[in-house]
C-alpha cells in the first residue's frame, strides 16, 4: 500500500515502513531524495555461497579437534599418482568425491580471489583456536632470536595476536616486549599439536641468568633452564585462552 503525502514546508527525514506477508515489520527513516527499489533481490555474496557448497560436498569441514580443515590443493592429482609415487598421506579425504562439480569447487577454492578469501577467513578462525605465543620482559638475557617448531618443521612467527586474545586479560600488563606467535602452523598439526621453542642468545650465556617469559599457552618441558616460578596470569574470564607467566 502506497499513500502520498504532500510536504508542507521544507523537506525533512521519512519514516518508511514494509509490511512483509511473513515476519516482522520493516522501517527505516529515509532523507529526502530519490530512492529506486530493485525488482529482485541482490545475488548471494560469492564467497558466502562458495563457503557453502564446498561444506556441503566435504571440501571444507570441521575436524574433531575444533579447526577447519580445507582440502589440499592437490587432492586430485594424488588420487591418480600410484601409491608409490605419493608424498603425503591422504586418505583421510577419501570420502570426498570429486566428480566434475567437485573438481570445480577445489580448483575455485584454490585458484580464485573468493576462494583466496574463503581460505583466509578459516586461517583466522584456526588462529583464535589454537594459539602459541611469547613475550619475554627486557633486560632479563642478552639479545637473541626465537625459533619455533611443530612436529620438526620449523613455523614462523608474526607479531599480531588474533582478535580472541584480548579476552586473556583484564587490563594489559605494562613493561613487556611485543608479542610473538606462531603464524604458519603447518597443514594436517591439530588443534593439540605440540610446539618447540628454541631460543638463540646473540651471545654465550654466562650462566645465572634469569628472566621473565610469557606464555599464552601451555609450558609441557624445558630444557636448558629452570623454572623458578609459575604465576597464572589469564584473567579473562571461562571462555579465555590459557596463559601462563613462567620465571
Amino acid at each position: 500500500m502506497l499513500t502520498r503525502y504532500h510536504a508542507v514546508g521544507s523537506a525533512g527525514p521519512a519514516l518508511v515502513a514494509a509490511f512483509p506477508q511473513q515476519g516482522p515489520v520493516r522501517s527505516a527513516v529515509l532523507a529526502p531524495g530519490d530512492y529506486r527499489v530493485p525488482a529482485a533481490p541482490p545475488a548471494a555474496l560469492e564467497d558466502a555461497a562458495l563457503f557453502d557448497s564446498l561444506l556441503a560436498r566435504g571440501l571444507l569441514r570441521l575436524a574433531p579437534g575444533g579447526l577447519v580443515e580445507v582440502a589440499p590443493r592437490d587432492l586430485a592429482l594424488w588420487r591418480m599418482a600410484g601409491a608409490d609415487l605419493r608424498a603425503a598421506d591422504l586418505h583421510r579425504w577419501d570420502g570426498v568425491r570429486l566428480d566434475a562439480e567437485g573438481l570445480r569447487l577445489l580448483a575455485r577454492l584454490h585458484g580464485r580471489a573468493d576462494g583466496a578469501f574463503v581460505r583466509e577467513q578459516v586461517r583466522i578462525f584456526n588462529a583464535e583456536r589454537r594459539l602459541l605465543a611469547w613475550r619475554l620482559r627486557p633486560g632479563g638475557l642478552p639479545a637473541g632470536s626465537w625459533q619455533a617448531s611443530v612436529g620438526g618443521v620449523a613455523v614462523s612467527a608474526r607479531a599480531a595476536m588474533p582478535p580472541a586474545s584480548s579476552r586473556l586479560f583484564a587490563s594489559l600488563p605494562a613493561g613487556w616486549a611485543p608479542w610473538q606467535r606462531v603464524d604458519d602452523w603447518p597443514a594436517g598439526a591439530g588443534a593439540a599439536a605440540p610446539v618447540r621453542l628454541v631460543l638463540r642468545l646473540g651471545q654465550p650465556a654466562r650462566g645465572g641468568e634469569r628472566f621473565d617469559l610469557m606464555l599464552a599457552g601451555r609450558l609441557r618441558a624445558l630444557e636448558g633452564a629452570a623454572l623458578t616460578g609459575d604465576q597464572a596470569l589469564c584473567q579473562g574470564g571461562p571462555a579465555a585462552m590459557p596463559a601462563r607467566c613462567a620465571r
